[in-house]
C-alpha cells in the first residue's frame, strides 16, 4: 500500500492539493494520478475517527467558571480562500452539523496573519451529543476535559436548581 492510499482518507483538500504538487513533475505521477481517482467516500465509523483526531489536534474543550455557562467545544482555524477550510467543515459534517461554524474574525496578534473561522458548540445539549459521537476514538486527555466540564456544570446547574427551590 502506498503512502498516498494509507493517507489520502484523512487529508483535507488542501493538503490533498499539497500532495499532488510534491508529486507533479516525477517519475511516480502518473501511478499518483491513478491512485487518486480511488479515493471513495468515508464511512460514519472512519469520519468519527477522524473528526476525534482533528478535535486532538485542533480543539479545546472550554470550561467557563461562571456555574450559568456550559462548557463549549471549539475548533478555531484559519481561512482558505476566503473561507472556512474543508477541514472545519469535514469535522462539521462529521459531527452530524452540530454546533456552527463563524467567522471571518481578525484576531489581531503576532501569530495570526489570516482571518479565523470557528466551529463551535455551547450548549450542554450539543456538547454531550458531540462528546457522545467523538468518545470512543478521544484519547484519555480529552475524554478526561470533557468528563470533567460536563460534570463540574451538571454540579453546578444542579446546585443552583436546589438554591432555587429552597427560596
Amino acid at each position: 500500500m502506498s503512502t498516498w492510499e494509507m493517507l489520502s482518507p484523512n487529508l483535507s483538500a488542501e493538503k490533498r492539493a499539497q500532495f499532488e504538487r510534491a508529486f507533479r513533475g516525477s517519475s511516480r505521477y502518473d501511478s499518483f494520478a491513478a491512485m487518486r481517482a480511488t479515493v471513495g467516500p468515508h464511512s460514519r465509523h472512519s469520519e468519527l475517527a477522524w473528526a476525534a483526531g482533528f478535535f486532538a489536534g485542533e480543539g479545546s474543550v472550554l470550561l467557563s467558571h461562571d456555574a450559568s455557562h456550559a462548557p463549549r467545544l471549539e475548533v478555531p482555524q484559519a481561512a482558505v480562500d476566503g473561507g472556512p477550510s474543508s477541514a472545519l467543515v469535514r469535522f462539521h459534517s462529521a459531527v452530524g452539523g452540530l454546533g456552527r461554524i463563524t467567522g471571518p474574525r481578525t484576531l489581531h496578534n503576532e501569530w495570526s496573519r489570516l482571518p479565523q473561522y470557528r466551529w463551535q458548540a455551547a450548549s450542554f445539549e450539543q456538547v454531550q451529543a458531540v462528546i457522545a459521537l467523538l468518545w470512543r476514538w478521544m484519547d484519555d486527555g480529552r475524554r478526561s476535559r470533557a468528563a470533567m466540564g460536563l460534570s463540574a456544570y451538571d454540579r453546578r446547574r444542579r446546585a443552583g436548581m436546589a438554591s432555587r427551590r429552597a427560596v
